[in-house]
C-alpha cells in the first residue's frame, strides 16, 4: 500500500510539485545560511581546489552553484502550473454563477440577468472564494506572460529585465491578496461548519425501527372483571418494559449518530485548520518580495518547508484514498468475474447433467 501511494503522490501533477518546492525551501535555507553553504562547499568541491583558491572563493563559487540550482528548480516548478491560471478562472466563473442564481448553458443568460440565489447570497465564504481564485488566475497568469523571460537566454525575452521584474512583483501582490481571501473564507468555513457538516436524518430502516410506542391506543379504560386485574397489571409492566427498550435503542442510536455527526465535524475542522494554517503562513511570503512583510531569506525557506510539508499532508492522503479506491474497484471486478465464472460453472454442470439424464 505504501508503495503503490508513493507512487501515485511522486506522478501526480500537485504531488510532484510538492516535490520540487521542498526541494526549492532546502536548497533556499541552505544558501542563505553561511554555515551550511561551507558544508555543501566541502561536499562539491576537492582540498586541491579548495588550497589553491581560498575560502572565499570556494564559499562564492558554492554558494553561486546552489543559487543557481535554487533557481532552475523554481522555473521547473513554474512550467508545471503553466496553464493553472484557466483552471483558477474557470473555478471562479463555475462559483459565481452557482451564485447568481445556478446553472450553465442553457440557464447562463439567465443566472447573469436574474437574481442571486437566496440560499447562497450572503454566503461570505463563497464570495471570499470567488475573490481568491480571480486573484489567484491573475498571479498565475502573469507568471505565465514572464516565463521566457525568467529562461535568462541571452537575447531572448518578452518584457525585458525591468518590465518583467515589474510583472513579477505585482504577480506576488495579487498572490499576496489571493492568500489572504483564501484564509478569511477558511476562517468563515471554520465559524459555521456545521452548517456545512449537517447531522444525518435517520434512515428509513430507522424510522420504522421507532415508530408506535407498545403503550399507545391502551387508553381504552379498565375493565370491570376484577378477575382481570391481575393479567391487565402484568401485560401494563411488559408494555412498559418495551417502552423502555424502545426509547433506549432510540437513544443509542441518536448518540451513534451524534458521535459519527461529531467525528465528521471534527475531521473537516482538521482539515480547514490545516489549510488556514498553511495559507496564512503562505501569506508572507508573496509579501516579502512585496515589502509588506519583510522576513530573511533563511526565514523564507523556513516558512515555504513548513507549509509545503503540512500542503503536501493532504495531497499524501488524497492519492491514499485513490490507492483503495482503486484496489476497492479492483477487488470488486474480480469477485464479480469470479461470480460469473462460478455461475457459467454451474450452468455447465446442470447441461451436463440434463444431457447424461
Amino acid at each position: 500500500m505504501f508503495i503503490e501511494q508513493l507512487i501515485a503522490f511522486t506522478t501526480d501533477s500537485v504531488g510532484l510539485e510538492r516535490i520540487l518546492r521542498l526541494v526549492h525551501s532546502l536548497l533556499q535555507i541552505v544558501v542563505s545560511v553561511p554555515i551550511l553553504v561551507g558544508y555543501a562547499a566541502a561536499l562539491l568541491h576537492t582540498e586541491k581546489f579548495r588550497a589553491t583558491a581560498g575560502m572565499a572563493a570556494v564559499h562564492g563559487t558554492a554558494a553561486a552553484m546552489l543559487a543557481g540550482a535554487r533557481d532552475r528548480v523554481n522555473l521547473g516548478r513554474r512550467f508545471s502550473r503553466m496553464f493553472r491560471f484557466i483552471e483558477s478562472f474557470h473555478g471562479a466563473h463555475q462559483l459565481y454563477m452557482q451564485l447568481m442564481g445556478g446553472g450553465l448553458g442553457n440557464d447562463a443568460t439567465r443566472a447573469v440577468a436574474g437574481r442571486p440565489h437566496p440560499k447562497k447570497r450572503f454566503r461570505a465564504d463563497l464570495w471570499l472564494d470567488v475573490f481568491a481564485r480571480t486573484f489567484a488566475g491573475i498571479y498565475l497568469l502573469l507568471e505565465t506572460a514572464t516565463i521566457v523571460d525568467a529562461l535568462d537566454v541571452p537575447g531572448l525575452a518578452v518584457w525585458g529585465p525591468e518590465r518583467a521584474a515589474v510583472l513579477h512583483v505585482e504577480g506576488q501582490r495579487y498572490w499576496f491578496l489571493s492568500l489572504s481571501c483564501s484564509v478569511a473564507a477558511t476562517l468563515v468555513r471554520m465559524a459555521h461548519v456545521a452548517r456545512d457538516v449537517p447531522m444525518p436524518p435517520p434512515t428509513d430502516d430507522e424510522k420504522h425501527a421507532h415508530m408506535g410506542s407498545p403503550l399507545r391506543g391502551d387508553d381504552n379504560g379498565s375493565d370491570n372483571n376484577d378477575n382481570n386485574d391481575e393479567t391487565q397489571g402484568q401485560d401494563k409492566i411488559e408494555m412498559l418494559n418495551e417502552e423502555r427498550l424502545r426509547l433506549r435503542r432510540i437513544i443509542q442510536s441518536r448518540m451513534a449518530q451524534r458521535r459519527k455527526w461529531q467525528r465528521a465535524l471534527q475531521a473537516r475542522l482538521v482539515v480547514l485548520l490545516r489549510k488556514v494554517v498553511a495559507d496564512g503562513a503562505d501569506v508572507l511570503l508573496p509579501g516579502a518580495v512585496v515589502g509588506w512583510t519583510p522576513l530573511r531569506p533563511v526565514t523564507v525557506g523556513g516558512v515555504m518547508l513548513f507549509t509545503t510539508l503540512l500542503t503536501s499532508y493532504d495531497v499524501w492522503l488524497r492519492c491514499g484514498r485513490e490507492v483503495a479506491a482503486a484496489k476497492e474497484a479492483e477487488a470488486e471486478a474480480a469477485a464479480a468475474k469470479a461470480a460469473a465464472a462460478a455461475k457459467a460453472a454451474e450452468e455447465k454442470a446442470a447441461a451436463a447433467e440434463k444431457k447424461e439424464s
